[in-house]
């Protein structure tokens, strides 16, 4: 049979067969891993100290975003080392009213959605030490539709003539066009 006299330091995962115990450490202390017989209570111990490993450092996956009102999307940080001991991280906004988020998973994914226009930065930062990345997010307008000046033309031969645009709105981002025949 095998017991840790604090749980909450170390846990038992699994014993496989009697004679192997698979031990998990979850907090920084010291307890004890106890094995006894089953036939006549011997009992021996194991003292295990689990250390405290700082934090030195956290990414943000992805640098820069751009999105529409409306987009959703989840950013990653990982904490270095990864196995510090206190991997908590807390993200913020530069402004919510430009990219707010929506909400937070295991403390390293953070799910983000655009509300207009602007720019926001996200941020992650480390409780342990405050180690801080972040993620630029550009927020732009999409263009909701566009018209030609014509929608028919007779030409010559060796003729010109030129077709003019009306993007709408009229503040969209990006008013680049891609011309084809």
């Amino acid at each position: 049979k095998w017991t840790s006299s604090d749980p909450s330091i170390v846990s038992i995962l699994s014993t496989g067969y009697d004679t192997i115990c698979h031990i998990e450490a979850l907090k920084v202390g010291t307890c004890k891993i106890f094995a006894e017989t089953v036939d006549g209570g011997k009992k021996d111990f194991c003292e295990v100290t689990v250390d405290y490993v700082p934090v030195t450092g956290v990414k943000v996956i992805t640098d820069t975003l751009i999105f529409y009102p409306d987009n959703t999307s989840e950013l990653t940080a990982i904490i270095s080392p990864l196995f510090g001991t206190d991997d908590s991280i807390t993200w913020t906004s530069t402004d919510s009213s430009v990219v707010d988020i929506i909400s937070i998973s295991d403390d390293t994914i953070c799910h983000i959605k655009a509300e207009k226009f602007g720019r926001a930065v996200i941020y992650a930062e480390t409780y342990d030490g405050g180690f801080k990345d972040s993620c630029v997010v550009f927020v732009h307008i999409p263009v909701e539709s566009i018209t030609l000046d014509k929608n028919k033309l007779t030409l010559d031969v060796d003729s010109t003539s030129r077709l003019i645009t009306t993007i709408f709105p009229n503040n969209v981002t990006d008013k680049s066009l891609l011309w084809s025949s």
